[in-house]
């Protein structure tokens, strides 16, 4: 069962609790014509990223067989493709080429960030090789790939090569890391400890 339930109270044979059920819908809209916005997926409780690809998908982590999995659509809900099957895989990021999606996956063990072809989820290779490595962020150039690490002591943001190699720290206690457009600078979520 993956609803929440809050708040448990005990009358003799009785129980009672708030059970809490979501759902979600990817929806797609024209930024011209917002309230025209149509659902092109649906799922259950469970949506850990999406990325709109350059070659026009959308990919997106999703609940599916009691496992989180990357799938790939078109943005009128055609073409619906599953792009992983190992694992838990979280949080994808595309290429700004359409060529790969970078993701967080335990298919090998800790989390780490993975590389796929985005158009198939084919040649999959392991970028990362620590533990507690999550949110990928892909430069504008496709060199590089600027991640979180939450599995040492200390928040940080780290980046490896497109083709993997060794990472490279970049700051301490900040999360979630994009990358400029004009490739110069990563921005991230500062974390209060």
């Amino acid at each position: 069962d993956l609803d929440s339930y809050t708040g448990v109270s005990i009358s003799g044979t009785n129980i009672v609790t708030v059970r809490t059920n979501l759902s979600w819908r990817i929806w797609v809209a024209s930024v011209d014509e917002p309230q025209k916005a149509r659902p092109i997926t649906s799922g259950g409780g469970l949506n850990y990223g999406l990325t709109w690809t350059s070659r026009n998908k959308i990919v997106f982590s999703s609940l599916d067989q009691d496992r989180l999995n990357i799938f790939r659509i078109d943005p009128d809900s055609s073409n619906r493709v599953p792009l992983t099957a190992v694992g838990d895989n979280y949080t994808p990021a595309a290429s700004a080429d359409g060529r790969y999606i970078v993701f967080a996956s335990n298919r090998s063990g800790p989390f780490s960030i993975w590389r796929m072809n985005a158009d198939d989820g084919g040649n999959p290779i392991q970028l990362t090789f620590g533990e507690g490595h999550f949110y990928p962020s892909v430069s504008p150039d496709n060199q590089w790939v600027a991640y979180d690490n939450v599995g040492s002591s200390a928040v940080s943001i780290w980046k490896v090569a497109m083709n993997g190699g060794d990472p490279i720290k970049v700051s301490e206690k900040y999360r979630m890391p994009v990358f400029s457009h004009d490739n110069q600078f990563i921005v991230g979520r500062y974390h209060l400890e």
